[in-house]
């Protein structure tokens, strides 16, 4: 079963494990949802998302006064990650978690809990 969720969430990038005997990589280490903390032990899938790409079509390449304009069109970076409860002991469930940076605000959320 999938829960879908939108929370804010506070990520620390550090190394991870790639996940199926695959080298370390650069991810999300840990993650703070609500008042608890998670470890992540792998990284099991990790992807692009593009977005409204086709928003970007027809637009001004400048915003009056020349600034860029900013443009939201929805780029997302999802990270599927094992992981457990920091401090529950070793006998914590290991959970995954689809973890969401959104390009366009520089921000992370929680997308989704698979059970």
């Amino acid at each position: 079963m999938t829960r879908l969720h939108a929370d804010p969430i506070d990520v620390e990038r550090g190394m991870v494990d790639g996940g199926s005997g695959a080298e370390r990589i650069e991810g999300p280490a840990h993650f703070h949802w609500g008042r608890r903390s998670y470890v992540v032990h792998a990284v099991l899938d990790h992807w692009m998302e593009a977005g409204n790409w086709w928003r970007r079509t027809g637009r001004p390449r400048t915003e009056p006064g020349g600034a860029a304009p900013r443009l939201d069109d929805g780029e997302r970076e999802v990270w599927r990650v094992e992981a457990r409860q920091l401090h529950a002991g070793r006998d914590a469930p290991v959970g995954v978690f689809d973890l969401n940076f959104d390009w366009s605000v520089g921000r992370w959320s929680l997308i989704r809990v698979h059970d």
